[in-house]
């Protein structure tokens, strides 16, 4: 009877949970959007009334009407980026059976200009059929790509597309030779607003590891990172395996685990 009750509270506790969470993404979409008009408004009179006031601007006041705009643009940024967190925990999801390849070239064409502009050198290994949703998964890989361009340490740098068997799991992950991270951030990164840097540093908002944390979370997979500082950064993940052609879980196939 005792085991019944317990089970009966936790499934009780999870159901509140997941509640509180749909509630959560659900203002976080609302405010973020309602957000959008008074930022773009404050960032439009900012610059009309450098334009009324012409050459008659006082230095002073240029400069404090520029650290306006600046924040108005960083708060927009900031706030697409709330959206985009926040689409990629309301989607629909469309799953299907499709080579992990085609999410890599589909980011790879996305971050055409900043890897020529960076001169990066990719490696990719040839991926594997997964079932899952091609949208989210190639969202996944244009995070962690241009995660890795933005953290480079070398002036050219490069990465790999890697996978890997372990234990009949298969794990997927980007590899560079970037400035690296600590263990002890290791969890952190993937938390929304999470920066380890100034912005002066490398710009961001600390949403696109939170991004790609909810796309493998959807597809009841787990991602982590393996790095030191200086010796650049692996991040891994896993993805939760589906029958072909029906949302029913394959027995015995839940690739979530680190081995």
């Amino acid at each position: 009877m005792k085991l019944a009750d317990n089970s009966l509270t936790l499934k009780r506790l999870n159901e509140e949970l997941r509640r509180k969470n749909e509630e959560l993404n659900e203002f976080t979409y609302f405010a973020s959007h309602d957000l959008r008009a008074p930022l773009r408004k404050l960032s439009a009179f900012c610059d009309l009334l450098k334009k009324d006031l012409g050459e008659d601007l006082p230095e002073q006041a240029e400069k404090d009407l520029f650290f306006i705009a600046d924040a108005a643009l960083r708060m927009q940024t900031l706030v697409q980026d709330l959206l985009k967190l926040s689409h990629t925990s309301r989607m629909d999801m469309k799953f299907e059976r499709f080579s992990l390849d085609t999410c890599v070239n589909l980011a790879l064409k996305e971050l055409e200009s900043e890897i020529a502009e960076t001169e990066a050198k990719i490696v990719c290994n040839e991926l594997p059929e997964v079932w899952g949703d091609k949208i989210l998964l190639t969202q996944l890989y244009r995070n962690l790509i241009s995660n890795a361009l933005k953290f480079r340490d070398k002036e050219h740098p490069r990465m790999e597309i890697t996978v890997e068997n372990k234990d009949g799991v298969s794990i997927f992950g980007v590899k560079d030779n970037g400035i690296g991270i600590s263990a002890s951030y290791a969890e952190q990164i993937f938390l929304p607003f999470k920066m380890l840097h100034s912005q002066t540093e490398y710009e961001g908002t600390g949403i696109g590891l939170a991004i790609c944390r909810k796309a493998i979370e959807r597809h009841t997979g787990e991602i982590w990172v393996e790095s030191e500082p200086g010796k650049g950064a692996h991040f891994k993940f896993t993805i939760r395996r589906r029958n072909h052609g029906s949302n029913a879980e394959e027995a015995g196939n839940y690739s979530s685990g680190r081995g």
